[in-house]
Order: structure tokens, then sequence, then C-alpha cells
């Protein structure tokens, strides 16, 4: 499809087709079924890794057709994307989770727990909020056709979710609500564990990086280092990024297993001290040490 600024991105617009007919199915049906609900949880990651790489590297050469996506991912993220240039793009990709992050994973608190994790995105809309607001009044007052288009996205959001309650409120929850607000979580959620415990004030050792099957499911998230050193890259050629930066991270922020490290961090952790997360050691060839 020539029209697709990159070739792999048909697996982008496969990924969105499949999390809209999910939601279609679903509210179709008139009834609560629990595995189309898992897997409208499970897509809303998939939503947000999508999201996330879309306003790095729009999906189409044409404009109008960036636009129509941005609505579409609006819907599904429960918010607009005007906010990856202010929160992600000039702050977090930046200053790396570093002193000056406003977003940083310690503004609130040190560690790197379930606590930690749960309460993270709540904190991180906190200390952004102000940032957002000041974007949007900048806006406001000096590019009244971009306010418009954020005020339409939040209308059409609110529009539709809200019609949907009015017509079935129960489905609205189930094939809404919550897949948006599990999409907000992952979004910011995802930061927290990239970066907790890891060095804010490294080249090489800011983030955490995911590897195996997390990453030909879900678009090659968890090559974190790789991304933040070449933002620019598009996200089917991060691991070939990786595997040139590897050697000069740290071998702790290289998890061989997404799922395990969820259990082990933040359920074992729990009940045995020896799965709790440490800080991670400065690496031999780190040129910050």
């Amino acid at each position: 499809m020539t029209w697709l600024a990159h070739p792999a991105d048909m697996r982008t617009l496969a990924g969105m087709g499949l999390v809209t007919m999910v939601a279609v199915a679903h509210w179709t049906l008139g009834a609560f079924h629990p595995w189309l609900f898992v897997l409208s949880l499970l897509l809303s990651l998939t939503v947000s890794v999508m999201h996330h790489n879309h306003a790095h590297r729009p999906l189409w050469r044409m404009r109008a057709l960036n636009a129509a996506t941005d609505v579409w991912f609006t819907l599904f993220q429960g918010h607009p994307g005007y906010v990856f240039q202010t929160m992600h793009v000039d702050n977090h990709h930046r200053y790396h989770n570093g002193p000056d992050d406003v977003t940083r994973t310690d503004r609130f608190r040190a560690g790197n727990n379930l606590w930690g994790l749960l309460i993270h995105p709540i904190e991180f809309a906190i200390a952004a909020r102000p940032h957002i607001a000041a974007r949007v009044m900048a806006s406001f007052r000096n590019d009244p056709r971009d306010f418009a288009c954020i005020v339409a996205h939040y209308a059409l959001l609110v529009g539709i979710d809200v019609l949907a309650l009015v017509i079935d409120w129960k489905a609205a929850l189930y094939v809404v609500l919550f897949p948006q607000l599990a999409a907000m979580f992952w979004l910011l959620a995802s930061n927290y564990l990239q970066h907790a415990h890891a060095r804010g004030d490294s080249e090489f050792d800011h983030s955490r990086n995911f590897l195996g099957l997390i990453n030909p499911l879900f678009f090659n998230i968890g090559y974190h280092t790789a991304h933040h050193h070449s933002p620019d890259v598009h996200w089917s050629e991060l691991p070939a990024v990786h595997a040139s930066l590897v050697s000069r991270m740290s071998p702790a922020l290289n998890e061989p297993s997404f799922a395990w490290y969820l259990i082990r961090v933040f359920l074992l952790s729990l009940v045995a001290r020896r799965f709790r997360s440490q800080p991670t050691e400065p690496a031999n060839l780190d040129s910050d040490s």
C-alpha cells in the first residue's frame, strides 16, 4: 500500500482493525462475554503501543489520513494524542527519566514495586496536568486550528462515550470505558515498567528492555533503550538498534521475559525478599560511570 509511510505498518492497520472488530462484535452481541472482554483488555496494550508509534512515525504519507487515524486512536486510547509531543517527545525523550523529567518514576516515591506501578498513572497525570494545560492554552492563543482540533477530539470522545452510556450503560462499561481505561493505564504505567530502578543519569542504562515474545506481539515495544537512542527509527527496525547498543547496557536491564518480570517483581516480591527489585548498578562501559 503506497499510501503507508512504512510497509510494516500494515500490521498496525491489522491491529487496529482487530481492536475495532472485537469492540463492534461485543457490542452487537448485546451481552457480556468474558473472553471478548479479556481480549479487549489485552488489545488495549496494543492500542497504547500503536498510538505511541504513530505519534513518533505517522502511518500515512497524507496528512488527511493521519488526521483520521488520530481520531481512530483517540476513541480507543481514551485520550487525544496531542499530549505525546508535550509530555513524551519534548519532556521524556529529552530527559530520559532523569532529574528534569516531569514524569520521572521517582518523582513521588523511590522503588519499583506493585504499589508504585498501580499509583504511577495517577501520579503521572498529576505531574503532567499543568504542562498539558499550558500546551492547550498556548494553542488557544497562538494556533486556533490546532486548538480546534484538540477540542474536536475531546468532544468526539466524550460524545461517543456518553452516547454509548445512554444507549446501554452496561455495555458501554465493558465494551468502551473499561478498555479505554486499560489503554490509558498501559500508556502511563509503561513509563514505570521501563524506567523504575533504572538510571536516569545514564546514557545507556536509563531504560529497561524486555526481550522475548512481547516484541513480535507488541510491535517491538521491549526495545526501549534503542527507542530512546533513536526515537525517529521505525519500530520494525528497533531490534537492529538494540543489537548495536546491548554491549553498552547493564545486563540487569535486559529482561528475558516480560511476563516473568511482572510475576517476579510485582507478585512474588510481596512474599519473598529475594524477588524484590534493586536499583541498577552502573555498567562497566557506561559513559557516565
